[in-house]
Order: C-alpha cells, then sequence, then structure tokens
C-alpha cells in the first residue's frame, strides 16, 4: 500500500510546526506505532503563494522519520488551494499512489491513529471512494467556558459531518477517483464541488452519498474565528462558494451526458484559464438583485424537522441564532457576489 500526503499551506507559519509534529505522530508514518503497515508515503508541502516562513518553518522542521517515509517541500509562486489541488494530484503526487490524504496545514489529530482509521475504512468498503473525519473547532477542545455564538458556531459545524459529506480540511480518497476529477483555478470552495463530482460519478448519474464515508470515531480539530464578524466572513465565503457552485453543476450535468465531466473541466481549464470567472461574471449580470437560493438561508433549521417537541423546544434557539447569522452572512455574499467577481476576491 502506498500513500501520498499533500498539506496545503498559504501563510501558515504560526501553525505548519504544530500540523507537522501531529502528523508525524500518526501511526501510518511512526514505525514503533504498530499501526496499520504501508510501503511508502509521501509527504508533501504543498506552500502556495506564501509570503511568510511557512516553507523555511516546514524545511526545518526536526523529523525522525520511518524507513518508508520521504518528506518534501514544495514551493509555488501561484496561490489558490483549487490549482495547487490540480497539481498535487495530477503533477506531484506518487504516481503509484493507491490513496491520497489531503490536509490543512493548520489542523491536529484528536489521536494518533485518524489516518489509519481513514484508510482502514476505504479498504474495508470497497464501495466508498472517499473517507472523512469529523471536524472539531479547536476553542471547543481548548475551552470550557463557550458564549452562545460558540455554542452556535460549534452546533452549526456538526450538522456538516455525515455520511456524504466531505471536508476538505482533511480527507482520504483513493487516488484513481481524484485523478479523473479536475477543479476549475478560480473555484473559491471546493468542498461541495468535489462532494459532487464523487458522488455523482462525474455527473454521469443520480448522487450516492454512500461514496463518502464518515468515520465518526476519527476528529481532527482546527482555527477559525470567534467573533460574530469573523463567523459571518467564514459563512459568506461558503456561500459565494456554493452559489458559484449551483450555477457550475447546471453545465456539469449537461457535460455528465457524454462521460465523465473531469476531462470537460480539463479541457476548459486548458483553453481558458480563466472561464470559470467568466461564467460567474455573465451570471451576476444577467440576474437580478438577489443571487442566493434561499435555501442556504434556512438550513440550518432543517434538523429541528421531525423532531419531538421539547428536543425542538431545547435545539431551536441556537437554530434560530445560528439562522440569524447565516442570514447576515448571505446578505454579505449576495453584496460580494454583486460587487465584484468573486472567483478573484479570494
Amino acid at each position: 500500500m502506498r500513500v501520498s500526503v499533500g498539506i496545503f499551506a498559504h501563510n501558515e507559519v504560526q501553525h505548519i510546526g504544530t500540523t507537522l509534529e501531529s502528523l508525524f505522530n500518526q501511526t501510518i508514518i511512526d514505525d514503533e506505532s504498530g499501526g496499520l503497515q504501508t510501503d511508502a508515503v509521501e509527504v508533501l508541502v504543498l506552500a502556495n503563494g506564501c509570503t511568510d516562513d511557512t516553507a523555511d518553518v516546514a524545511m526545518r522542521q526536526p523529523r525522525n522519520l520511518a524507513r518508508q517515509v520521504t518528506y518534501s517541500v514544495i514551493e509555488m509562486p501561484e496561490p489558490g488551494k483549487s490549482r495547487t489541488w490540480n497539481r498535487f494530484v495530477h503533477e506531484l503526487s506518487d504516481p503509484s499512489a493507491d490513496f491520497l490524504i489531503l490536509m490543512d496545514a493548520d489542523i491536529v489529530f484528536e489521536r494518533n491513529d485518524v489516518l489509519e482509521q481513514l484508510l482502514s475504512r476505504l479498504r474495508a468498503n470497497v464501495h466508498a471512494q472517499v473517507a472523512t473525519d469529523t471536524p472539531v473547532k479547536a476553542f471547543v477542545v481548548e475551552d470550557g467556558k463557550l458564549s452562545v455564538s460558540d455554542r452556535a458556531s460549534s452546533a452549526a459545524s456538526k450538522q456538516l459531518s455525515k455520511e456524504g459529506v466531505l471536508c476538505g480540511q482533511l480527507y482520504c480518497a483513493r487516488a484513481e477517483a481524484l485523478r479523473s476529477i479536475w477543479l476549475p483555478p478560480a473555484l473559491p470552495v471546493e468542498d461541495g464541488y468535489l462532494a459532487a463530482m464523487i458522488k455523482t460519478g462525474g455527473f454521469t448519474g443520480p448522487e450516492d452519498s454512500s461514496r463518502i464515508a464518515w468515520v465518526s470515531g476519527a476528529r481532527h480539530s482546527f482555527r477559525t474565528h470567534r467573533s460574530v464578524s469573523g463567523y459571518i466572513a467564514h459563512e459568506a465565503r461558503i456561500i459565494v462558494g456554493s452559489t458559484i457552485n449551483s450555477w457550475l453543476f447546471t453545465d456539469l450535468w449537461t457535460q455528465g451526458r457524454k462521460g465523465h465531466a473531469g476531462s470537460y473541466v480539463a479541457r476548459k481549464n486548458s483553453a481558458d484559464p480563466d472561464w470559470l470567472s467568466n461564467l460567474v461574471q455573465a451570471k451576476v449580470r444577467n440576474s437580478g438583485a438577489w443571487l442566493i437560493p434561499m435555501h442556504f438561508i434556512f438550513w440550518r433549521l432543517a434538523p429541528l424537522k421531525g423532531q419531538p417537541l421539547l428536543r425542538k423546544l431545547r435545539r431551536a434557539p441556537i437554530a434560530l441564532m445560528a439562522t440569524a447569522l447565516n442570514f447576515l452572512a448571505c446578505v454579505r455574499a449576495n453584496s460580494l457576489l454583486k460587487r465584484r467577481d468573486a472567483t478573484s476576491y479570494w
């Protein structure tokens, strides 16, 4: 079994050292752990468009790696996760790798067998193409006292951990599944796009959520804003990306009738790297004042449906607060889309 790990790092000088230390303690890398045996593990730090010392810190990171592990830091002049994703999956990762693990440079694993759990799930479930864990906001782990906004933020995150949902902070995938996919370079948020590509087989058939397996016992923590303004800014970015995806998917469903839509995106990228930006600009010009699909405002209330009355009453205040914050995020996202080309904004 050969594994290639890509760490996406853009100006992460404060966090990259802690993330690498956590990674090097994973059982698939540490020979002395007695975990899942691997023939080769390649670790690549993808320092893209950094203006700080992220790459230098990664190069100096002390490590005693097992004999089957190789480690490299690759500096890339252009920023952008989607662009970096394409290079890792199609150019830089070990071409003979069976599995690819993609992770952000600011996460910490809860236990030393998180990656082993993800790999084991894919080995045991031949139908699943991707395995994900549960992301936990760092302040939930570190702080005993949470504010009301903290609890709303935490509750909102929990709704995103389930089968069929892909969190871009960390996931493990079969190499052949990802190598049939290309991302538009200007894509603001890649999670939903990748999930749709995986679940529909490149928009060739109906969604099958079981292609993305959720390993509930595996968790990682990540840093995020605790202020209300920070939360709204983060959610607005997600909503912008989801809105652009909804426009893009209409085109991809048409292309899927001719075969896997990944090949179509690859051709579009080659012909014109700005093709998605042009699509977004055309949509904004030809649409009305409000661009955001309405279900993006109210989806936090969906889990209340069908719940017993007492449970609804207990959960309603947090759900309503999350919905109010989400409405503000939608207003901001709509403003961003109307004011400028959102694909270049990020």
